[in-house]
């Protein structure tokens, strides 16, 4: 009997054995694949966060430098005489001295745009030599246009600011040039936003503190104080 035993035993596992090993066997590769999906899941939103972190960073610093160099020249409209700034909801427009890259240095005109493209929005960035009889009635040409965001939330710009006779200045999404240049350009999520992911705004301030433009009267500019 023993010998008879032994032999049956040596036969193999049991087809209960058997199924209970496929099964337990079953469970621990779907745990294994399931951690390997949620690993490259956070791997991949990791990249999007720092790509998006990366991509923000640049165009705040592309801000922030660009309409630190406004100048405060002025052109002639309707026998009026108005700062090269003109701002709304979808464009922003100004004249600016660049370094010498990637063109020559000197006074450009430059627009930031927003442009929908089928779903989604992107922010354009163009930039011409500056022209202070083209400028009250012309915007840049597409030409040179660099895309320097795409997103699937509806984006704006706006402007805080006010007459000089005004106590408090509020955000406005209209910037009259007459009023001179406002404090702060904001690029945020728009009105039409609700439903989508919050988009961290943008704000930028314009510090113009003396009369820049007596430097150069033969461009534009007229002798007075900025802001």
């Amino acid at each position: 009997m023993n010998r008879q035993n032994r032999r049956n035993r040596v036969r193999g596992f049991t087809l209960l054995e058997v199924l209970i090993s496929i099964v337990l066997f079953g469970i621990v590769l779907s745990l294994l694949i399931g951690g390997f999906r949620f690993s490259t899941r956070a791997w991949d939103r990791s990249e999007e966060y720092a790509t998006d972190t990366a991509n923000l960073q640049a165009i705040h610093r592309i801000f922030r430098n660009t309409l630190g160099r406004a100048f405060p020249v002025t052109v002639d409209k309707d026998a009026e005489s108005l700062f090269a700034f003109a701002g709304n909801e979808n464009s922003v427009r100004f004249a600016a001295f660049l370094p010498p890259y990637p063109d020559q240095a000197g006074l450009y005109e430059v627009q930031f745009n927003i442009t929908r493209v089928q779903e989604r929005y992107q922010l354009r960035m163009s930039r011409e030599a500056f022209s202070p009889e083209s400028f009250p009635n012309e915007e840049t040409e597409e030409a040179g246009t660099t895309v320097l965001l795409e997103t699937e939330t509806p984006i704006a710009f706006s402007f805080f600011g006010g007459p000089a006779d005004e106590q408090e200045p509020d955000w406005q999404s209209d910037w009259d040039s007459g009023n001179g240049y406002p404090a702060l350009v904001r690029l945020g999520s728009s009105e039409e936003a609700a439903g989508f992911d919050g988009w961290p705004e943008i704000v930028t301030a314009i510090e113009i503190n003396i009369d820049s433009a007596c430097i150069s009267p033969a461009l534009g500019g007229l002798c007075r104080m900025a802001n």
